[in-house]
C-alpha cells in the first residue's frame, strides 16, 4: 500500500502523514462509502484473516512490530462498532482523547464524572497495566449509545500504542480530560448584573 504524501508549497521535501491519521481517514471513509461488508469484518473482534484487519494492521507500516499491528486493527474494530448503522454525515474525526469522550458520556441527571457508569468504566480503563480492550468497547458503545461524539480516533490509536509507557502519561492524560470540570468563562455583561 503506498503512503500519502502531502506536498508542500515551498519546494521542500514532501511529508509523510502519520500512520493513526491514515487509518482514522481509511475508516471514515468506509462510513463516507457505505462500505457496510467491511465495517462488518472489522466488528468481528478476533478475525485476523480478514481483508478489512489485514489493510487496518497494514496502517502501523513496515517496521511495526505485532503488538501495535494488533492495536490498529483492534481501533479499527473500535471505530466500527462506534459507527454501526451510521450515515455518511456521521463520519466524523472524533473530538479529543478517550477521556473527553468518556466525559460526554450520561444523560440530563448527569454527564462524565457526575455519571456512576462512565465514572465505574473509566475507572476500569485507568486502572489497567495492560490495554483494556474489554473495557475500552464498554466505552466506546456507551458513547454510542448515548450519542456523543467519539474520541479522536487517530489519537486514540497513538495514545494505545504508547500505554504501556510510564514516559507518555495517557491515563494521566485521560484522567484529568475527564475528571477535571468544564470550565465556562462568564461574559462582561453576566458579571455586572
Amino acid at each position: 500500500m503506498p503512503e500519502p504524501q502531502t506536498l508542500p508549497l515551498d519546494g521542500a521535501a514532501p511529508q509523510q502523514t502519520p500512520p493513526a491519521q491514515q487509518l482514522a481517514a481509511w475508516l471514515r471513509s468506509l462510513v463516507r462509502g457505505h462500505q457496510n461488508g467491511v465495517l462488518a469484518e472489522l466488528r468481528r473482534p478476533n478475525a485476523l484473516d480478514t481483508q478489512a484487519a489485514m489493510i487496518a494492521m497494514n496502517f502501523a507500516g513496515r517496521d511495526a512490530d505485532d503488538a501495535m499491528r494488533d492495536i490498529y486493527r483492534r481501533t479499527a474494530f473500535l471505530f466500527a462498532v462506534y459507527h454501526r448503522g451510521a450515515t455518511r454525515n456521521q463520519a466524523l474525526p472524533g473530538l479529543g482523547n478517550l477521556g473527553a469522550g468518556c466525559s460526554r458520556i450520561g444523560t440530563a441527571a448527569g454527564r462524565g464524572r457526575n455519571d456512576p457508569g462512565a465514572v465505574r468504566v473509566m475507572k476500569r480503563i485507568l486502572g489497567s497495566r495492560k490495554v483494556p480492550w474489554r473495557h475500552l468497547q464498554h466505552a466506546v458503545e456507551r458513547m454510542r449509545s448515548c450519542d456523543t461524539a467519539a474520541p479522536n480516533w487517530a489519537q486514540l490509536a497513538d495514545d494505545l500504542t504508547r500505554w504501556t509507557s510510564k514516559d507518555a502519561g495517557i491515563s494521566t492524560n485521560w484522567s484529568r480530560a475527564f475528571f477535571t470540570p468544564t470550565y465556562t468563562p462568564r461574559t462582561a455583561t453576566e458579571g455586572t448584573r
